[in-house]
């Protein structure tokens, strides 16, 4: 098989780790830096084009895909997506996995075991909002954040908004700021305790 491994550092461990991989198993395996790829857009004839030539030789793609990307990459797996090409990671699981709340809709509607999640774009109430998933402690997340930016765990009240302002460096904008961006209180019990995640 022609393989194509969408990365913007070809050098990643990762990276090198899958094309070794596919290249052990005898498969021809290339590593395209998405952001440099142009889609041609024209009736029924998608096309992808990097350095000049046409990418139309792959049976399937391995998206590795930045959340600062994420748009313009979905966008080129996509184009890959309508050449029939398979996909390991498809362009709309790529979106839906950067929007938390999307997800979390995604996984309750599927019936998956969730802590209680409060999702909101109005502070005024985080008091009221801290005791409608049970009391602190809690973890309350930025919807923009990635890989742990914008997360605090908070076993009380008032010591989140201060641990939250200085670990985000929002500092004394933190009330205006909080009813700007949305926020998620997640937490879970295990036999007695509390377990936040």
């Amino acid at each position: 098989m022609n393989i194509a491994i969408l990365s913007r550092n070809s050098k990643l461990y990762s990276t090198q780790r899958l094309k070794e991989a596919g290249e052990a198993r005898g498969h021809h395996v290339e590593i395209i830096d998405h952001m440099k790829c142009v889609l041609l857009i024209e009736k029924k004839n998608p096309m992808v084009w990097y350095n000049g030539k046409k990418l139309d030789y792959f049976d399937a793609v391995i998206p590795r895909i930045g959340a600062s990307v994420t748009f313009y990459g979905a966008a080129v797996v996509r184009q890959f997506e309508m050449m029939k090409v398979f996909t390991s990671t498809e362009s709309q699981a790529l979106i839906r996995s950067r929007d938390k709340l999307r997800s979390l809709q995604i996984l309750s509607r599927a019936g998956l075991g969730l802590p209680k999640t409060i999702f909101m774009d109005y502070s005024k109430d985080t008091e009221g909002v801290v005791e409608a998933v049970g009391g602190a402690p809690v973890v309350i997340k930025l919807l923009e954040g990635t890989q742990g930016l914008g997360v605090v765990l908070a076993d009380r009240l008032f010591p989140v908004a201060t641990g939250f302002a200085q670990r985000s460096g929002i500092g004394k904008f933190f009330q205006q700021s909080l009813r700007r961006w949305r926020i998620g209180c997640k937490v879970g019990g295990i036999g007695g305790s509390h377990c936040c995640r």
